[in-house]
């Protein structure tokens, strides 16, 4: 199987069982038998560092200083263990990066191809919601769109972890705004 010139640098990648590969301009990490990431990581991978230490941060202030040695604090640590792992797993999860190379045929002669469109930046033929991206350098399937906080795009494989990450984030804001007012008005009546 022959890979068509001009397409994404793909060092390591796809080769199954390797360690770490990158894949356009995603890395990849410990890849199944297939030759596919089974964690990667985006190209702004700084915003999703400084989202993390961000939370980190806040979360650790709240628990420590706003809300210390209250049962209160018990229910937000598991609503802030929740935010984060939806986070990490959102970030580091294989987003369903496509990858099936042509072979060195002409596109226009498959015909069970016709309905499919075909990604010129990576030679392949692409199913209805896959897009690629031009951040990642990638075919996405089920593309959403590219988050730069998560470090990459939003497909397939993360996608529900993502929604997990969004719903976290309305839940520790109520949590938060909960907590403040029962603190300080139980602080009032004393």
């Amino acid at each position: 199987m022959e890979i068509r010139s001009g397409l994404p640098k793909y060092s390591g990648a796809f080769q199954p069982n390797a360690l770490c590969g990158r894949i356009g301009n995603i890395n990849g990490f410990l890849f199944n038998g297939k030759g596919m990431p089974r964690l990667c990581l985006g190209p702004d991978w700084l915003y999703f560092l400084g989202l993390l230490i961000a939370m980190i941060v806040l979360i650790w202030v709240f628990i420590i200083i706003i809300a210390p040695s209250n049962y209160i604090a018990y229910a937000g640590e598991l609503i802030f263990a929740y935010l984060i792992i939806c986070f990490l797993l959102a970030s580091f999860l294989n987003p369903g990066i496509l990858f099936n190379p042509l072979e060195d045929e002409s596109v226009d002669s498959e015909p069970s191809n016709k309905s499919r469109r075909f990604c010129k930046i990576c030679g392949l033929f692409r199913a209805e919601r896959t897009e690629h991206c031009d951040q990642c350098g990638v075919c996405i399937d089920e593309y959403d769109h590219h988050c730069p906080w998560i470090s990459k795009c939003i497909g397939r494989g993360n996608i529900i972890f993502f929604y997990g990450f969004l719903a976290g984030l309305v839940i520790t804001v109520i949590y938060m705004a909960l907590t403040i007012a029962f603190l300080s008005n139980g602080t009032a009546k004393q």
